[in-house]
Parts: C-alpha cells; sequence; structure tokens
C-alpha cells in the first residue's frame, strides 16, 4: 500500500487508518516518525545536557572548596592578626627600600600592633611613613643589621636603646628578601627603678 494515497483518502477500507492494516502491511513512502527522524538530535541534546549538568555540578563543587580554603585562610589571618595585636610584645612589619645595588636605604612602615601604638605612635601616624621620618635616630644602627639579616637569611637580635622614652629594648628582625618586606618586634628590657 502506498502511505501518501491511503493518507489522502484515496484506499477503500482502511482509509486514513493505519493502523487499522494488517501487522506485516508494508507502507510505500511512509515517512518517518518523529523518533526516528530526531534520534540522533535527541540523544545528543540529552547527552549535552547530561554533560553540562556534570561540568555545572563540578564547578560548583570545586567553587565551594575554594570558598572554604578561602575562609579557612581568612580565618587564619584574622586569628594571627589578633594574636600578633594582643601580644605583649612590639610589632612592625616594614617595607624596605634599595638602591640600584641592593643595599637597603629606607623602611616604610606597613603594618604595627596596638602596642606599638600604646608605646610609640597610632597606626596612622605611622602606616605608609619613612621609617627616618619617625625615628630618624635609629635608622643607620637599623640600616646595618636588616643589611646583616638578609645576607644571612636568618633573624637578627640586637639591644636598642631608645632615648625619646628612656627604654631598652631587644629587637628582633627577620627579613624576607623576595618580597622586601621586614618584620620587627621589640621586647621591653628595661627593669624597674627603686626609688
Amino acid at each position: 500500500i502506498r502511505y501518501p494515497e491511503m493518507s489522502r483518502g484515496l484506499g477503500d477500507v482502511y482509509k486514513r487508518q493505519p493502523s487499522m492494516c494488517p501487522p506485516d502491511t508494508h507502507f510505500l513512502n511512509k515517512p518517518l516518525s518523529f523518533w526516528k527522524q530526531n534520534e540522533y538530535f535527541i540523544i545528543g541534546t540529552l547527552c549535552f545536557v547530561v554533560l553540562l549538568a556534570f561540568l555545572l555540578f563540578y564547578r560548583i563543587h570545586s567553587l565551594n572548596i575554594i570558598k572554604n580554603a578561602q575562609r579557612k585562610e581568612i580565618d587564619a589571618m584574622t586569628d594571627f592578626k589578633n594574636l600578633i595585636n594582643n601580644m605583649p610584645i612590639l610589632y612592625m612589619q616594614e617595607e624596605l627600600i634599595t638602591d640600584e645595588k641592593g643595599t637597603p636605604v629606607e623602611l616604610i612602615y606597613r603594618n604595627v600592633n596596638s602596642h606599638f601604638e600604646k608605646n610609640f605612635y597610632r597606626k596612622e601616624e605611622v602606616i605608609g611613613k619613612k621609617a627616618s621620618e619617625i625615628f630618624p635616630e635609629s635608622m643607620p644602627e637599623f640600616l646595618h643589621f636588616i643589611q646583616i639579616a638578609l645576607a644571612e637569611n636568618k633573624a637578627i637580635t640586637f639591644p636598642y636603646y631608645f632615648r625619646k622614652i628612656d627604654a631598652f629594648y631587644d629587637i628582633v628582625l627577620r627579613g624576607n628578601p623576595h618580597n622586601k618586606m621586614i618584620a620587627v618586634s621589640y621586647t621591653h628590657l628595661t627593669l624597674p627603678t627603686n626609688s
């Protein structure tokens, strides 16, 4: 039976009802079903959607891992900042400025703790300022020890007397030649006098 003729009503008993034909009926020129026409497109689209969903899930999972790691890092940095801020020693972080030969010539304050603020200057008064402007009398000695600390790549400890506040401090310098940041901590050594 020719399918186009039957579908136009040219057949007799089975007019417009191909389902009424016997199961072994062969139709000529019968159009393919929707599934047969589009099976590769549908399967490909479903595979693409599943793959896209998997990639999206993987990306969200990766971002959550990164977010948790960043949160832990922020918490650790906050804990470290609180530790440094609450220590009973003075702490400063300074950026080292060198000449073209790599010799230290200046320091710029980048951070100080609250104990430093109690004993010397408020944070707002020193951050971004040159050390030669804040403590000009101590610069030659500090630059000398910083050069040693960087050359030997280790912490250097030395005593220093601050005439301005009449106090001795044990100073520890630790430099990092890669990022040119210097960590300086001061421990008060002056003993109280009995008057």
